[in-house]
């Protein structure tokens, strides 16, 4: 079995290694904060401190790991997200087994994460720390020790999505702008030859339109009596799910 293990880089060397000893996965991607430089200096050195505690552990790890890393901000919800999806679009297919350590990283990529998670098999997994810097002043990292590692298993909500074949197609020709109801008539099927063709089209998309909105994918609006359709925020993070036929 080839298992593949996401690692949320921190400061706290035991919580990060210790799972990667545990389950000896093929290999490790460690998701690392970078591209923007912070406004805060003690923000700065702590991605610096991390980038070599992750450097140091591929190091220690290389000759019989293959470990790669990948960059993003740390602070941005919808960057980590979008990382996160890439990262399992590119490896779902080569590996039998994916877990998430969760245990280090920032509150955001930790909660995106836990979203991404529940659209894979995967798992997430936590370790719990023997000490906290808290109780020992001394200690300069946030924890010591590792006394548990705890495995969550995740829902894997694909199935639950449920769209059907107009539905998709759709959900492919909507974007963050507002299109008209018209042009995406013409998007999805096409220059019709006649306006009853036209009108068909259109009450069998409205119809389709009226399901995928009770189901939060996306929205229409008004203007001058004319009807405007765009992706909610599921439904662009839906569509990135699906696009490309990367998930069924």
């Amino acid at each position: 079995m080839k298992t593949l293990q996401i690692v949320l880089m921190g400061l706290e060397w035991d919580r990060i290694i210790q799972p990667i000893k545990k389950y000896r996965p093929e290999k490790v991607i460690f998701v690392q904060h970078g591209r923007r430089k912070a406004s805060s200096d003690d923000i700065n050195e702590m991605v610096r401190m991390s980038k070599e505690l992750a450097e140091k552990m591929i190091g220690k790890i290389g000759f019989l790991i293959e470990s790669e890393t990948v960059y993003t901000d740390y602070h941005d919800y919808e960057e980590c997200v979008q990382k996160l999806l890439e990262i399992f679009k590119e490896n779902k297919d080569k590996y039998d087994d994916i877990m998430i350590n969760v245990s280090a990283g920032s509150k955001i990529v930790i909660l995106a994460s836990f979203l991404v998670s529940q659209f894979f098999e995967c798992k997430l997994i936590y370790s719990i720390p023997k000490q906290y810097s808290m109780f020992n002043p001394k200690l300069k990292v946030l924890s010591k020790g590792v006394s548990d590692i705890k495995e969550i298993e995740t829902f894997n909500f694909i199935p639950l999505i449920g769209l059907n074949k107009t539905e998709e197609k759709i959900l492919y020709k909507l974007d963050n702008d507002k299109i008209s109801l018209s042009s995406l008539v013409v998007k999805v099927y096409g220059n019709l030859k006649n306006e009853y063709d036209v009108l068909k089209k259109k009450n069998l998309i409205l119809y389709h339109i009226n399901k995928m909105m009770d189901k939060n994918l996306i929205m229409s609006e008004n203007v001058n009596g004319q009807k405007y359709i765009h992706l909610t925020n599921l439904g662009r993070f839906v569509k990135d799910l699906k696009e490309g036929g990367h998930v069924e």
